[in-house]
Order: structure tokens, then sequence, then C-alpha cells
């Protein structure tokens, strides 16, 4: 398995902060093995892909580009994912889960 089959192009470039043509250009300079353009990031990037979930990759991106971005615009929602994903290891996230959802409960 490689990066493509996990995450798009576009969510690879925004996560890196490079050019899609430069993320194009890394993969087929990858696959002929011609490795001497290719950040060392980028390689460890795409070998590790071989193993990871979309949330490894874009954990690993957060980490050594810090372009993580949910889209949503809300610096404040983007900090807690950030924390989630840097902490997944050490955090129950179905007890996350159920605070959320009582938090909404409480809401209505």
């Amino acid at each position: 398995m490689f990066i493509t089959d996990i995450i798009s192009i576009t969510e690879l470039s925004r996560l890196t902060g490079k050019s899609r043509p430069t993320i194009y250009k890394y993969i087929n300079d990858y696959n002929a093995k011609n490795y001497d353009d290719i950040p060392f990031s980028i390689i460890e990037l795409f070998r590790m892909s071989a193993d990871a979930s979309k949330a490894d990759i874009i954990a690993y991106c957060h980490k050594t580009y810090g372009h993580f971005d949910v889209g949503c615009g809300d610096v404040e929602v983007q900090k807690i994912i950030n924390l989630i994903l840097e902490n997944k290891e050490q955090i129950d996230i179905r007890k996350l889960e159920t605070f959320i959802l009582e938090e909404l409960k409480n809401d209505e």
C-alpha cells in the first residue's frame, strides 16, 4: 500500500505545505528510487504509509510540518484535535466520546 491509497494528493499537499506538483514529483522520484531530491521527512512519510492509517499520516504531518488543518477554521477545535492526535496512546477515546455526548445532551 502506498500513501495515495490512504490520503489524497490534495490533503497531503495541505498537510505538508508542499504544492501538488511537488508531491507528484516526490512520488515519481520515490517510485524510481531517486531519493536524492526528496526531503528525508517525505521519504519517511512514504515509508511509514505502508503500515499507517490516515490518522497516523495526519499526526506525522502535524508533528513534522505543523500544517494540520481540519478545515473548520476554528482554532480552538483544531487545538483540541491536535492535542488528541499528539496523545492518542494516553487517551481513552471512548471516555472522551461519552463526555462529549453528555455535554451535547446537557445543551438540549
